[in-house]
Protein backbone atom coordinates (compact mmCIF):
# COMPACT_ATOMS: atom_id res chain seq x y z
CA UNK A 1 0.00 0.00 0.00
CA UNK A 2 1.18 3.52 -0.74
CA UNK A 3 1.32 5.99 2.10
CA UNK A 4 2.38 9.61 1.72
CA UNK A 5 4.42 11.94 3.83
CA UNK A 6 4.47 15.73 3.50
CA UNK A 7 6.85 17.89 5.48
CA UNK A 8 6.82 21.65 5.76
CA UNK A 9 10.22 22.54 4.31
CA UNK A 10 11.14 26.17 5.12
CA UNK A 11 12.43 27.76 1.94
CA UNK A 12 11.91 24.49 0.05
CA UNK A 13 9.12 22.77 -1.81
CA UNK A 14 5.71 24.02 -0.72
CA UNK A 15 3.08 21.86 0.94
CA UNK A 16 0.81 22.66 -2.03
CA UNK A 17 3.41 21.33 -4.49
CA UNK A 18 3.94 18.22 -2.35
CA UNK A 19 0.19 17.57 -2.27
CA UNK A 20 0.04 17.92 -6.06
CA UNK A 21 2.93 15.47 -6.47
CA UNK A 22 1.39 12.91 -4.12
CA UNK A 23 -1.98 13.30 -5.86
CA UNK A 24 -0.38 12.43 -9.21
CA UNK A 25 1.03 9.30 -7.52
CA UNK A 26 -2.54 8.25 -6.72
CA UNK A 27 -2.75 9.27 -3.07
CA UNK A 28 -5.84 11.02 -1.69
CA UNK A 29 -4.24 14.05 0.00
CA UNK A 30 -7.56 15.63 1.01
CA UNK A 31 -8.90 12.73 3.08
CA UNK A 32 -8.20 13.58 6.75
CA UNK A 33 -8.21 9.84 7.52
CA UNK A 34 -6.28 8.92 4.40
CA UNK A 35 -2.81 7.51 4.12
CA UNK A 36 -1.05 10.90 3.87
CA UNK A 37 0.70 12.29 6.93
CA UNK A 38 1.68 15.95 7.26
CA UNK A 39 4.58 16.93 9.52
CA UNK A 40 4.34 13.71 11.54
CA UNK A 41 7.05 11.46 10.14
CA UNK A 42 7.02 9.13 13.15
CA UNK A 43 3.32 8.38 12.63
CA UNK A 44 3.85 7.92 8.90
CA UNK A 45 6.64 5.41 9.51
CA UNK A 46 4.72 3.66 12.30
CA UNK A 47 1.82 3.11 9.90
CA UNK A 48 3.99 1.17 7.44
CA UNK A 49 3.70 -2.58 7.08
CA UNK A 50 5.79 -5.07 5.10
CA UNK A 51 5.61 -4.27 1.40
CA UNK A 52 4.31 -0.71 1.88
CA UNK A 53 5.82 2.29 0.15
CA UNK A 54 6.22 5.73 1.74
CA UNK A 55 5.81 8.29 -1.04
CA UNK A 56 7.56 11.68 -0.79
CA UNK A 57 7.73 14.53 -3.30
CA UNK A 58 11.50 14.98 -3.00
CA UNK A 59 14.36 13.86 -0.70
CA UNK A 60 14.25 17.02 1.47
CA UNK A 61 10.76 16.00 2.56
CA UNK A 62 12.04 12.94 4.41
CA UNK A 63 14.47 14.61 6.82
CA UNK A 64 16.28 17.72 7.89
CA UNK A 65 19.82 16.38 7.39
CA UNK A 66 21.45 13.45 5.62
CA UNK A 67 21.90 11.44 8.83
CA UNK A 68 18.30 12.23 9.85
CA UNK A 69 16.98 10.97 6.51
CA UNK A 70 19.18 7.86 6.75
CA UNK A 71 17.78 7.11 10.20
CA UNK A 72 14.25 7.38 8.77
CA UNK A 73 15.13 5.12 5.82
CA UNK A 74 16.63 2.56 8.22
CA UNK A 75 13.45 2.55 10.32
CA UNK A 76 11.34 2.19 7.18
CA UNK A 77 13.57 -0.71 6.12
CA UNK A 78 13.16 -2.42 9.49
CA UNK A 79 9.44 -2.44 8.70
CA UNK A 80 10.23 -4.11 5.34
CA UNK A 81 8.89 -1.06 3.51
CA UNK A 82 10.49 1.31 0.96
CA UNK A 83 10.57 5.00 0.09
CA UNK A 84 9.46 6.32 -3.30
CA UNK A 85 11.02 9.68 -4.25
CA UNK A 86 8.70 11.20 -6.84
CA UNK A 87 11.24 13.82 -7.98
CA UNK A 88 13.57 11.14 -9.35
CA UNK A 89 11.21 8.17 -9.55
CA UNK A 90 13.65 6.24 -7.35
CA UNK A 91 12.56 3.61 -4.89
CA UNK A 92 14.92 3.42 -1.92
CA UNK A 93 15.12 0.20 0.03
CA UNK A 94 17.16 -0.32 3.18
CA UNK A 95 19.38 -3.31 3.70
CA UNK A 96 20.93 -4.13 7.09
CA UNK A 97 24.36 -4.53 5.46
CA UNK A 98 24.28 -0.82 4.59
CA UNK A 99 24.44 0.24 8.25
CA UNK A 100 28.15 -0.48 8.83
CA UNK A 101 29.39 1.53 5.80
CA UNK A 102 27.09 4.43 6.69
CA UNK A 103 28.26 4.45 10.30
CA UNK A 104 31.83 4.49 8.98
CA UNK A 105 31.07 7.39 6.61
CA UNK A 106 29.44 9.35 9.46
CA UNK A 107 32.52 8.74 11.63
CA UNK A 108 34.73 10.07 8.81
CA UNK A 109 32.56 13.19 8.58
CA UNK A 110 32.73 13.76 12.34
CA UNK A 111 36.51 13.29 12.38
CA UNK A 112 36.91 15.71 9.46
CA UNK A 113 34.81 18.38 11.20
CA UNK A 114 36.82 17.96 14.42
CA UNK A 115 40.10 18.22 12.51
CA UNK A 116 38.91 21.34 10.67
CA UNK A 117 37.82 23.00 13.92
CA UNK A 118 41.19 22.16 15.51
CA UNK A 119 42.99 23.66 12.50
CA UNK A 120 40.91 26.84 12.74
CA UNK A 121 41.56 27.18 16.50
CA UNK A 122 45.28 26.73 15.90
CA UNK A 123 45.28 29.40 13.17
CA UNK A 124 43.36 31.80 15.41
CA UNK A 125 45.84 31.25 18.26
CA UNK A 126 48.78 31.82 15.89
CA UNK A 127 47.28 35.09 14.64
CA UNK A 128 46.50 36.29 18.15
CA UNK A 129 42.93 37.00 17.09
CA UNK A 130 40.78 35.71 19.92
CA UNK A 131 37.82 37.93 19.14
CA UNK A 132 36.38 40.69 21.26
CA UNK A 133 36.17 40.48 25.00
CA UNK A 134 32.59 40.18 26.24
CA UNK A 135 30.86 43.49 26.84
CA UNK A 136 30.65 44.28 30.57
CA UNK A 137 27.43 45.89 31.80
CA UNK A 138 28.57 48.04 34.71
CA UNK A 139 26.26 50.09 36.91
CA UNK A 140 27.65 53.20 35.21
CA UNK A 141 26.77 51.86 31.73
CA UNK A 142 23.27 50.90 32.86
CA UNK A 143 22.76 54.42 34.26
CA UNK A 144 23.96 55.86 30.92
CA UNK A 145 21.53 53.55 29.06
CA UNK A 146 18.57 54.80 31.15
CA UNK A 147 19.64 58.40 30.52
CA UNK A 148 19.87 57.81 26.75
CA UNK A 149 16.46 56.12 26.72
CA UNK A 150 14.92 59.06 28.63
CA UNK A 151 16.43 61.42 26.07
CA UNK A 152 14.78 59.37 23.28
CA UNK A 153 18.06 58.34 21.64
CA UNK A 154 17.79 55.67 18.93
CA UNK A 155 19.07 52.16 19.61
CA UNK A 156 21.93 52.80 17.19
CA UNK A 157 22.92 55.98 19.04
CA UNK A 158 22.62 54.22 22.40
CA UNK A 159 24.86 51.37 21.25
CA UNK A 160 27.45 53.79 19.87
CA UNK A 161 27.47 55.86 23.07
CA UNK A 162 27.86 52.74 25.23
CA UNK A 163 30.53 51.17 23.00
CA UNK A 164 28.66 47.96 22.24
CA UNK A 165 26.93 46.43 19.27
CA UNK A 166 23.24 47.04 18.65
CA UNK A 167 22.62 43.29 19.09
CA UNK A 168 24.26 43.37 22.54
CA UNK A 169 22.14 46.38 23.48
CA UNK A 170 18.92 44.73 22.23
CA UNK A 171 19.73 41.56 24.17
CA UNK A 172 20.32 43.54 27.39
CA UNK A 173 17.09 45.53 26.98
CA UNK A 174 15.16 42.29 26.31
CA UNK A 175 16.65 40.72 29.47
CA UNK A 176 15.89 43.80 31.54
CA UNK A 177 12.30 43.87 30.24
CA UNK A 178 11.74 40.20 31.01
CA UNK A 179 13.16 40.67 34.51
CA UNK A 180 10.73 43.55 35.15
CA UNK A 181 7.85 41.33 34.06
CA UNK A 182 8.96 38.59 36.46
CA UNK A 183 8.80 40.91 39.45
Amino acid sequence: MKRGYIRTVPGGISVKAQKAALSTAGLDVDDPYGPVYIDDRDAAIASLEAGDELVIAEPACLGTTGPDALEAIAEIGRRSATVLDLSSGTTVAWHPDAQAPLDFANAVGRASRIAQAKKMRKARAASGNFGQAPFEWTAQKLKKLRQLENEGASREAQAKALGCSRATLQRKIRNMTSMKGAE
